[in-house]
């Protein structure tokens, strides 16, 4: 039992908050991996969740591409990652390797784009955006490991660490209610 606790205590670390953090994120209580059910060799899409709340699969399933209210209640970060391959697709849905924050190119491969976010007492807050338009230079992260979630680490530049994300599959596509819907499926 006591092994089982100090392992789970491992995994739900919390990430080393630099000093100028406009916030501290504390324990990770939930690292979860979720993709667009549209993925498939040629373009797709996933979320790397980072929260300090207890998220469920189902949770974040019914939310889709539409996280902010999901992510609102804690504290922690939110990736955005999406791929479009060309030529034989043999890159498709390999999440593994570097993404950095905004756009990056390849002639082989394809293209990449990541985002990525702060959330903190009910605000989204972007660290990074398509070009680095919203500012942030420092964001990267590293996928080490695919086959069962999502597993490496991660840079900002107020916060790093590593993860090893749960996968929660692909999203549910039902509708939602359009009123609150905020967009993020556009990115």
């Amino acid at each position: 039992m006591m092994l089982l606790t100090v392992l789970a205590a491992c995994t739900n670390k919390a990430p080393d908050n630099s000093a100028d953090a406009p916030f501290e994120i504390g324990a990770l209580a939930s690292q979860i991996w979720i993709i667009d059910p549209d993925t498939d060799a040629e373009d797709g899409a996933g979320f790397l969740i980072l929260s300090t709340e207890e998220l469920s699969c189902a949770d974040v399933s019914a939310a889709g591409d539409d996280l902010d209210e999901l992510v609102l209640e804690g504290q922690g970060l939110l990736f955005m990652l999406r791929y479009n391959s060309w030529g034989d697709h043999e890159h498709g849905q390999d999440w593994t390797g570097l993404w950095m924050s905004g756009y990056a190119y390849s002639a082989s491969r394809g293209e990449r784009t990541m985002l990525s976010l702060a959330f903190s007492d009910s605000f989204l807050y972007f660290l990074s955006g398509y070009y680095s338009w919203y500012g942030g230079s420092g964001t990267w992260v590293d996928v080490t490991g695919a086959t069962d979630g999502l597993q490496g680490s991660y840079t900002t530049d107020y916060w790093s660490g590593e993860f090893d994300a749960i996968s929660c599959g692909e999203w549910d596509e039902e509708p939602r209610d359009t009123d609150r819907h905020t967009g993020w499926d556009s990115w």
